[in-house]
């Protein structure tokens, strides 16, 4: 008699950034999960920074409520500017 589970994304985003700490890459993922004709919305935000020592990986889950907020003080954190030209 297991709950029905449903996991859906409704955004998903990656692209190569300039940070503080160099070349880095940045990710959203947003959606909800859904349990038992629950629903609760959820958003991931990533940062991947090469070092020497390997990939520095950086994930932060919050309500999808927060997203704008959240991705904005990484941003702010990071000194996060987007790169220009390439393909």
């Amino acid at each position: 008699m297991a709950k029905q589970v449903s996991l859906d994304a409704t955004h998903v985003a990656y692209k190569p950034v300039q940070t503080r700490y160099g070349t880095a890459v940045t990710g959203d993922l947003r959606g909800s999960l859904k349990y038992d004709g629950f629903r609760n919305t959820y958003s991931l935000i990533g940062y991947a920074v090469p070092t020497d020592k390997g990939v520095s990986l950086q994930l932060l889950m919050s309500d999808d409520s927060s997203h704008d907020y959240w991705a904005n003080e990484l941003n702010h954190m990071y000194q996060t500017q987007s790169l220009k030209g390439g393909k």
